[in-house]
């Protein structure tokens, strides 16, 4: 069996930019994917901002079902 020396480089070559533009891919894919990637919504806020969350003890709560509806409708709170 005769095995070329020129073939074997050429495939070791192809071999290794196989995989050098494989890892050149997945790390610009990873690149973006941090760069689109939406913040946590459950994150402490920043600055002066303030968390609401669904306890409801605000002026609406003491409404009936139709008046929080003509509300939303009106003012859409």
């Amino acid at each position: 069996m005769v095995v070329s020396l020129q073939k074997v480089v050429r495939r070791l070559v192809f071999v290794l930019s196989l995989m050098l533009l494989t890892l050149l891919m997945f790390f610009t894919i990873r690149l973006l994917t941090q760069w689109v990637h939406a913040p946590d919504p459950y994150a402490v806020p920043q600055g002066s901002a303030v968390k609401v969350f669904g306890d409801r003890t605000g002026s609406l709560s003491e409404f009936s079902f139709r008046e929080r509806l003509w509300w939303f409708y009106r003012i859409g709170e």
